[in-house]
């Protein structure tokens, strides 16, 4: 996992914990990454 990666989660993370985003949307994002980290987008 790349330091860009782990800000990413980091900051969705921060985004749910202040209520700016749901556990629903954040799973979504963090897929999202997943698929990008595994096509080799980060």
């Amino acid at each position: 996992m790349s330091k860009n990666e782990s800000e990413e989660r980091l900051q969705i993370l921060e985004m749910v914990e202040v209520g700016q985003i749901s556990a629903s949307e954040a799973m979504t994002l963090l897929d999202a990454l997943e698929i990008l980290r595994t096509k080799g987008g980060f």
